[in-house]
């Protein structure tokens, strides 16, 4: 995470927000706290425009 705020990288993560539960981190709310895009590996797929045959 200190890397993606400092470079202004994506991060890559399955996993989804949950900022209901105490106690309990999760990366997109992590991101969301500090600005950086996150973003499922599908959606980096689609957002990439990579296709495979």
């Amino acid at each position: 995470m200190a890397i993606a705020i400092e470079n202004g990288y994506t991060v890559i993560s399955h996993e989804t927000r949950k900022q209901l539960q105490e106690k309990t981190y999760y990366i997109p709310d992590i991101c969301d706290d500090y600005d950086v895009e996150n973003v499922t590996f599908l959606e980096l797929i689609k957002k990439e425009g990579w296709t495979f045959f």
